[in-house]
C-alpha cells in the first residue's frame, strides 16, 4: 500500500479516530482510510506532501497533526488550520 496508494514510502504514525477512520501519516503526506478506500488530501494542502510525525485526537474530536518542518495542524470543522509563531508557538531550530 505504501508507495502505491499512500503518499510517501514509510508509515510514521497512524490513529483511528472516533468515527472509525484510520489516519495515516507518512514521510510524504497524510491520508485517511475509510470504508475500505484511501482518501488523499488535495495537492494544494500542505499536509498532502508533509512528513507527518504524529497524529492525535482530542476530547472534542479535533485531529492534531505534527509535521517535521510544516508545524502543527488542527482539523476542526472539516478544515485544517496551521498553528505557528503567530499563534504563540516558538520556532525551534535543530541542535547539532
Amino acid at each position: 500500500m505504501v508507495g502505491r496508494e499512500l503518499p510517501g514510502t514509510r508509515i510514521q504514525t497512524a490513529i483511528a479516530d472516533r468515527e472509525g477512520a484510520l489516519w495515516i501519516g507518512t514521510n510524504g503526506g497524510l491520508a485517511r482510510w475509510v470504508n475500505g478506500k484511501v482518501e488523499l488530501l488535495p495537492v494544494t494542502d500542505p499536509l498532502a506532501t508533509a512528513s507527518v510525525l504524529t497524529i492525535m485526537e482530542d476530547r472534542e474530536g479535533d485531529l492534531w497533526v505534527g509535521t517535521e518542518t510544516g508545524g502543527l495542524h488542527i482539523l476542526r470543522d472539516q478544515r485544517f488550520n496551521t498553528l505557528d509563531t503567530r499563534d504563540g508557538f516558538l520556532r525551534m531550530t535543530p541542535q547539532l
